[in-house]
């Protein structure tokens, strides 16, 4: 038996107390609540025909860097403060609040909140690493300055990024398919 909202064999999600979507609106369905029904499976075709038809745009970008052979890595809270500070203004972002803690023996974690979501980081000092991720939803952060600023503090001989969409509408709206949420 699978547990709430487990994926079945075939990639459909089981959820207990929800009927099938059937031409727009919800109908009982006597189904096992663990296996998918063709109400279900028509729907997922449904969607994802939808989907390729239309261009998905993400709700956000998240930005991963991992930053490799640091030999600059502040051991204050408040110098890494100040420079991850600075590395979200020179990506265009408005910021808001921050927070740093120091751990013990070593080692730095922050968030610098903008206006446009949020900028991460976490120091290993042992390990001569930073990672730092940065969330924005709007299309005028550009990350590439703020990343360049990092590694040259930092001095990093080595950096990884990626960048991943966050949030792509894959589904149509539940307002645009008259329900609530399925």
């Amino acid at each position: 038996m699978l547990p709430k909202n487990q994926p079945t064999e075939n990639g459909i999600l089981a959820t207990p107390d929800r009927d099938c979507l059937s031409a727009g609106s919800y109908q009982p369905c006597n189904r096992n609540v663990h296996d998918a029904c063709e109400h279900d499976i028509q729907d997922a075709k449904t969607t994802n025909t939808v989907a390729e038809e239309q261009q998905a745009k993400p709700l956000g970008h998240h930005t991963l860097i991992d930053f490799y052979d640091c030999r600059t890595i502040p051991s204050s809270s408040e110098l890494l403060e100040e420079i991850m500070v600075h590395a979200a203004e020179l990506t265009g972002a408005t910021v808001v609040d921050s927070t740093f803690h120091e751990f013990s023996p070593y080692g730095l974690s922050g968030m610098v909140v903008l206006a446009e979501s949020h900028l991460a980081v976490h120091t290993w000092p042992e390990h001569a690493s930073v990672c730092v991720d940065l969330f924005s939803c709007s299309p005028h952060i550009i990350p590439e300055p703020g990343i360049k600023y990092l590694q040259k503090k930092f001095t990093a001989t080595r950096i990884d990024s990626t960048a991943v969409p966050r949030g792509v509408q894959t589904r149509l709206s539940p307002a645009k398919r008259g329900m609530d949420g399925f």
